[in-house]
């Protein structure tokens, strides 16, 4: 085959893959945008949000977000009732700046390091999926784009009808003598809350019957806790008359005094009873600031 055969051929490919370039980066995107989900997180203190904008089948809209600000902050979600026409106006910049095309870009090398990051994910009709993330080499509409996306929702959280709010549970941690940790969820009363404030703590941890006891080095106000009326175990309660944290690791009766401050899982409670006497450590990733 002649030089100029093969080049002439070279020429032909490099016109088909153009082509074919362009009519991914110019197509119209085909369906309604049916699901929208922005989320940005990491860096060194570790926190993250999200916001998710999708469609019901009634066709209505709503518009859920977490945020955390940091690592041991409480998460916080709320749900809005939102328009529908925000995910009409979602489709438009997703068209606009082409961001169908953007999701098919390779991953960049560079990856940042302690640095906030970000993704988009978008659904057009009911199967066709789409993910943007600051990973890829994008140019400066779609990222214009990503923006104005993230801003949109932020418009909607604004404007909606908040239907709920959550936060999720504060968590304690016991680090027990042989060696193991156990997850306690706590409640919202104040006895709970100074709990969390007075930690970390090194009490002495003693196996009393069904009962672990921790004694706590100040009084919790039980002002608000809801009495301990009787359960299944795995219960954390606090007795107020001696100071006492106490495991409930069997069913217990009631018991004037006996306050409830949360639970945990009770695949783990006989692990507990058996972790034997002595020092250990009380902590929790959970602040009010």
């Amino acid at each position: 085959m002649s030089r100029n055969r093969i080049l002439a051929l070279a020429l032909a490919a490099l016109a088909l893959a153009a082509l074919a370039y362009w009519q991914l980066r110019w197509r119209t995107p085909e369906g309604p945008l049916t699901y929208l989900s922005y989320s940005t997180g990491g860096g060194m203190m570790g926190g993250h949000s999200s916001s998710v904008l999708e469609v019901a089948d009634d066709g209505s809209a709503t518009l859920t977000t977490s945020s955390q600000g940091w690592h041991g902050d409480r998460e916080a979600t709320r749900v809005y009732e939102v328009d529908p026409a925000y995910l009409d106006q979602a489709r438009d910049i997703v068209e606009r700046r082409h961001l169908v095309h953007a999701s098919g870009l390779p991953m960049s090398d560079l990856f940042p390091l302690d640095a906030d990051t970000w993704t988009l994910s978008f659904t057009l009709g009911e199967y066709d999926h789409y993910s943007v993330s600051q990973y890829q080499v994008l140019d400066a509409g779609s990222r214009d784009g990503v923006g104005e996306l993230a801003a949109l929702m932020a418009e909607a959280a604004s404007s909606g009808t908040l239907l709920s709010e959550t936060l999720s549970p504060r968590e304690v941690f016991l680090s027990a003598p042989d060696g193991y940790t156990y997850m306690f969820e706590v409640n919202d009363s104040q006895a709970a809350t100074d709990l969390c404030e007075a930690l970390p703590l090194e009490p002495s941890m003693e196996v009393r019957g069904d009962e672990v006891v921790l004694v706590l080095p100040t009084p919790l106000d039980v002002t608000d806790a809801p009495k301990a009326t009787g359960g299944e175990a795995g219960t954390l309660a606090y007795r107020a008359s001696t100071g006492e944290l106490v495991i409930e690791c069997a069913a217990f009766e009631p018991e004037e005094g006996l306050y409830e401050l949360g639970t945990t899982d009770a695949y783990y409670v006989e692990d507990i009873a058996q972790a034997g006497g002595g020092a250990c450590s009380l902590w929790t990733n959970s602040y009010e600031w």
